[in-house]
């Protein structure tokens, strides 16, 4: 009676103890989120509180292969099995026991252990092993060990066990499915963010494409009699430096009016099929000037670089604004590197681009102070700038942005306070020939005698039109809308041997009254379209790769575009 009533006292004292960490196993699963420390804090809890010689959690994949493992008061006593799981190694015993669909695996009487090498060592001891399972998915293996004639074979307990093993199967897959909903949630944001910034682009491209036309026209007007009055007056003229200031400051505005543009990819461009490493060559000089002589340049280009199809003074463009920004990042002296090389998109490279397609990578690099992750999440919106005010316009890094979106292409940074910065640019691989740019006309034979039919609703640029070819000794006859045009057109007796027509005009477009013209001509006419509307206005008129010429245009590149035009 003694003895059992002793064993009985034992039996109570050992399934308190079991009751005890199932609480505490409870109140852990409960606060904790993450499963290696879960799993680290159980087998301390099986050891401490249940009274186990050893406790042993393996976490497994979807193969059944370890891949992650924790352990407590354990010792030699799961040497072999230990041993296993850190090679990725999952036992017979463990085996054995996902196959039961009863009670937990009792190694010292399982047969599994005869065909392990490892078996008289591992059942030395007791052990008791359980599969950690909820709803179907297996996550792993719990396993304890005990003195032999302990209560291991004890029913009640191998179902207290088998709950606990339940209850961390349920903590872990409840983590996944945090994370899962987590990364959820993260993917939504990013979704929603990426839409707020298209939206953003989307608004300032109306905004700038809105204004270009009649901004760039007036800009137009200024730059041209600015130009014509220097030209007329001479330097020694005490009005030439006024005169100049003004074409000056009227260049910058078309410039940042072309910055707006092709942040927002609006940009109008005349791509061709380039070599970039030539591109850089020719500017290697110029950069040099640019970042200054304490900056040392480094050129590093793959021999046999993919041609790509960009409009070359957009390479100048992202080139000039990336050796700025670097300028600006190296507080003293520093390095900037540029490198070119060829590269087939890996799924792990970049999720903007499809996996497998042809890329030139530019990667361009510099040593400077580098950027915090708050900078990095705003450096490509329009008008953000880390300068002082007065500094700097904040539209340099959102013009690469546009520039590398507008053709096709993507773009990514890495830097680090105090670890310089490095921009990743992809254009897409284009298989064709380079196209040798079209030799400009020299400025002594800009001029010419041929009649232009000039077509432009807005006075003061058709006037302004007139006046500079008519000095470059063209005869020019003028008509602000294409009814005008085609009568002129039919009245006119002698040859005429170009039309230069704004695109967007009233009653049709640029393209349909060329078509009208040709009509009325015999042989049809040569044509140079202009206009200072953006790039995908353009593209809706039916413009294709001919003969364009971008508003706001200075005397030398209207005379120039001329000649290209009559002489092609």
């Amino acid at each position: 009676d003694i003895t059992e009533r002793r064993q009985a006292q034992e039996r109570a004292l050992h399934l308190n103890r079991i009751l005890r960490s199932m609480r505490d196993i409870d109140h852990l699963i409960f606060r904790e989120k993450d499963p290696e420390e879960i799993i680290r804090q159980v087998c301390g809890i099986m050891v401490k509180n249940r009274g186990y010689l050893g406790a042993m959690i393996v976490l497994t994949d979807s193969e059944d292969r370890s891949v992650q493992y924790a352990e407590a008061g354990i010792g030699e006593t799961f040497r072999p099995i230990k041993e296993a799981f850190e090679k990725g190694v999952v036992p017979p015993c463990c085996k054995t026991e996902g196959n039961r669909n009863g009670m937990p695996l009792d190694a010292d009487s399982s047969t599994a252990c005869l065909l392990c090498m490892e078996g008289d060592a591992c059942t030395e001891n007791q052990i008791m092993c359980r599969q950690m399972a909820h709803e179907g998915k297996i996550y792993g293996y719990i396993a304890v060990s005990m003195l032999r004639g302990q209560q291991g074979k004890d029913t009640e307990e191998q179902e207290l066990f088998s709950e606990t093993a339940s209850d961390v199967a349920f903590a872990l897959d409840n983590i996944e499915r945090q994370k899962q909903t987590r990364q959820a949630e993260e993917a939504r944001d990013r979704a929603e963010e990426q839409l707020l910034q298209s939206q953003k682009m989307e608004a300032i491209g109306r905004l700038a494409g809105g204004v270009a036309h009649d901004f760039n026209n007036m800009l137009n007007v200024i730059l041209g009699y600015a130009s014509i009055g220097r030209s007329r007056l001479g330097k020694e003229h005490p009005v030439y430096n006024y005169l100049l200031e003004i074409e000056q400051a009227a260049q910058r505005s078309a410039e940042l009016t072309g910055q707006l543009l092709a942040f927002s990819r609006k940009q109008i461009t005349e791509p061709r099929v380039i070599n970039i490493n030539d591109i850089i060559d020719e500017h290697q000089s110029l950069l040099n000037r640019l970042i200054g002589e304490e900056i040392d340049m480094k050129f590093e280009p793959e021999e046999d670089i993919w041609n790509i199809r960009v409009d070359p003074f957009q390479i100048d463009q992202i080139l000039t604004n990336l050796a700025v920004n670097a300028r600006d990042a190296i507080e003293t002296m520093g390095t900037v590197t540029i490198r070119t090389e060829n590269v087939t998109i890996d799924p792990e490279q970049t999720a903007e681009l499809p996996p497998g397609e042809d890329y030139l990578l530019l990667t361009f690099s510099d040593s400077g102070v580098g950027m915090d992750a708050e900078t990095l999440e705003q450096i490509f919106e329009p008008f953000f700038t880390t300068k002082e005010t007065g500094k700097g316009t904040g539209l340099g890094l959102s013009t690469v942005y546009g520039i590398v979106k507008q053709n096709h292409g993507a773009i990514e940074v890495v830097s680090e306070p105090g670890r310089g910065a490095t921009f990743k640019i992809y254009f897409p691989r284009y298989e064709a020939d380079i196209e040798a740019p079209m030799a400009g006309a020299q400025k002594d034979v800009l001029h010419g005698t041929e009649t232009v039919l000039v077509v432009e609703d807005e006075e003061q640029v058709l006037n302004l039109t007139e006046m500079i070819l008519e000095d470059f000794g063209y005869t020019v006859l003028k008509a602000r809308t294409p009814g005008e045009a085609i009568s002129t057109a039919r009245k006119y007796d002698g040859h005429i041997d170009l039309l230069l027509t704004d695109v967007i005009l009233p009653e049709m477009n640029g393209v349909a009254l060329k078509a009208e013209i040709d009509k009325i001509l015999p042989h049809g006419v040569k044509t140079l379209f202009m206009s200072g509307y953006t790039d995908d206005v353009i593209a809706r008129q039916g413009i294709g790769e001919g003969h364009f010429l971008v508003k706001p245009f200075t005397v030398e590149s209207l005379a120039t575009k001329i000649r290209e035009a009559l002489e092609s």
